[in-house]
């Protein structure tokens, strides 16, 4: 799983800017939470240089691993980022979503927040960019492809949005739990279609 998005995971890794996580208000926590983020023992070891560190990256898999990040205290942050979401502080809410994206960029509901709170504050093609990166953690999810047809249509870009609705409308298939969403999906193909 790691190999194959490598070259996302690195875009990541040159684009992250550590002054964002430091501006969030769920971030206070105090020395004894912090200890949830100390690094592993053998990372630095294991560090090394910068390419020792890229290929430790590929081996484990996520920062999250490297730096021996539990998947509760991450779950602590995943529920501190989806209230952010509730209270529509999209702002805090991107930069929740980026930084936990960025420690684990695997996770389908990651990507999905932040394409949310991006698509929420009107910043569509980042959106897009998140949700396609959400499809690429789980194919089978037509709330992905959906969410960036509704981006890509607001920016005028109606062969890539009508390309994410077939793609959504195929994956909802015949499964009664898809079956408003493939309504709302044929309606988003129409205007597609007309505009």
């Amino acid at each position: 799983m790691p190999g194959s998005y490598g070259v996302g995971l690195l875009s990541i890794i040159t684009t992250f800017d550590i002054t964002k996580i430091t501006r969030l208000s769920f971030w206070k926590v105090n020395v004894q939470q912090l200890s949830d983020f100390f690094l592993k023992d053998d990372y630095l070891t294991k560090a090394g240089t910068l390419k020792d560190f890229v290929n430790t990256l590929f081996v484990e898999g996520s920062l999250q691993q490297i730096f021996g990040v539990s998947d509760q205290v991450l779950d602590r942050y995943y529920q501190a980022s989806l209230r952010l979401l509730e209270e529509e502080r999209f702002d805090e809410a991107t930069h929740a979503f980026f930084f936990l994206v960025f420690l684990n960029p695997y996770h389908h509901d990651f990507w999905m927040g932040l394409g949310i709170a991006e698509q929420s504050k009107g910043n569509y093609e980042d959106a897009a960019f998140a949700y396609l990166l959400g499809a690429a953690t789980n194919i089978e999810d037509p709330f992905s492809y959906f969410n960036a047809a509704l981006c890509y249509l607001a920016i005028g870009e109606k062969d890539i949005a009508a390309d994410n609705v077939e793609q959504a409308l195929e994956q909802c298939g015949d499964k009664p739990e898809y079956s408003q969403l493939k309504t709302e999906a044929k309606q988003l193909q129409q205007a597609c279609q007309s505009s």
